[in-house]
């Protein structure tokens, strides 16, 4: 559900948070990798092909630097937000 893609990208954000206070455990770096694998997956299974590129990207860059940067991760806060807004939007009016 949107519901758990948001608790995801908020997990997601706070793994990040702990590579970059240098607190992570090779685990969590592992956990990062799954999320952003899964979070592309389910954005593919939705349709929605913007946040799927999104979470590309953010693979790719983490892929790279092992991190990601906080703009991004922001944006897709923001992008989770919405999602989750238009769905309960079309669910309404589909009765």
């Amino acid at each position: 559900s949107q519901a758990e893609v948001q608790r995801q990208v908020l997990f997601l954000q706070e793994k990040i948070d702990a590579i970059e206070q240098g607190r992570a455990t090779e685990k969590d770096k592992l956990i990062v990798a799954r999320l952003l694998d899964n979070l592309i997956k389910k954005y593919e299974d939705f349709g929605d092909h913007q946040n799927r590129n999104t979470y590309e990207a953010m693979r790719s860059e983490y892929q790279k630097r092992g991190t990601i940067s906080q703009q991004i991760l922001n944006q897709s806060l923001a992008a989770s937000s919405k999602v989750e807004a238009t769905v309960t939007v079309q669910e309404i009016d589909d009765f």
